[in-house]
């Protein structure tokens, strides 16, 4: 790549003297290098611009690094061009809200380091960074047995609506799985959710199973409430309130119904 084209336009005059035009090259740079959005938003533009246009077609090719995986997190076209005569284009970065949690956000970077059809164009800021921010809030039931074999418990994990607390809105009940996991994304509604812990199966006559319930938000941060299932406490139990009041935006409240908690909803089906 050239930094600059001499173009010698030269006349020659009855005195003997040459003129010579220099034309400075023009410099490619995204519009920003630092960007942010949820991954619900969808679709982020992205632009890149000459400071002058040029004669022909300018392809962009890029490479992509960062903690986010193409296909899985985002997407993006395979190629890129600023038509002859322009002096930017416009691009859409995709953002996939896949309902799967993660402690942190994740980063996509588009570096453009090649180009195609002028050689009169140098590179200048062409590394932009997007950072994909997470939206969603994990629940997590696990539990520990004191005195039976653990492959006998089982407990199970519900979210119930407020507005409707006679029936489950989501349910984690696999009798493999410890934990039993619920997210809550931006697909749910604004509203306050119970996240109840309930006793499947197991005797806890001698034994006892102590359990614990984790809310992961989407800044990283996590709140935990604890009990325990004995032989004289069995019944579900509300351990936490979730209000959900825009997209990303999750509190949480410990024992929304005291320590002890209430029975919410419908007895457990079996199995």
């Amino acid at each position: 790549m050239k930094t600059m084209i001499n173009l010698c336009l030269c006349a020659t005059f009855l005195v003997g003297i040459a003129s010579c035009t220099n034309i400075e090259p023009s410099v490619l740079n995204f519009n920003e290098t630092l960007a942010s959005g949820l991954e619900s938003q969808g679709v982020y533009t992205v632009t890149i611009s000459l400071d002058k246009s040029v004669s022909a077609d300018v392809d962009l090719s890029y490479t992509l690094s960062g903690t986010a995986e193409q296909y899985v997190d985002y997407d993006l076209p395979s190629s890129i061009r600023i038509p002859a005569g322009s002096t930017s284009t416009s691009f859409d970065l995709t953002l996939y809200d896949n309902y799967v949690y993660s402690a942190e956000d994740k980063t996509v970077i588009i570096d453009v380091n090649g180009l195609t059809g002028s050689d009169n164009v140098n590179f200048g800021s062409t590394k932009f960074t997007f950072t994909i921010m997470e939206n969603d809030v994990e629940i997590a039931l696990g539990w520990t047995v004191n005195g039976g074999n653990a492959a006998d418990y089982d407990l199970d994990l519900y979210v119930y609506r407020s507005d409707d607390l006679s029936s489950f809105y989501k349910s984690s009940s696999s009798f493999t799985d410890n934990p039993e996991v619920i997210v809550l994304g931006q697909d749910e509604i604004n509203e306050t959710y119970y996240a109840v812990a309930k006793f499947y199966s197991g005797d806890v006559t001698s034994a006892t199973v102590n359990y614990t319930m984790t809310i992961k938000y989407p800044d990283g941060t996590t709140s935990s409430n604890a009990d325990v299932y004995n032989a004289n406490k069995t019944s579900p139990r509300s351990l936490f309130e979730v209000v959900k009041s825009g997209d990303g935006d999750f509190t949480a409240t410990a024992d929304p119904f005291g320590p002890d908690g209430i029975q919410i909803g419908e007895p457990v089906a079996a199995k």
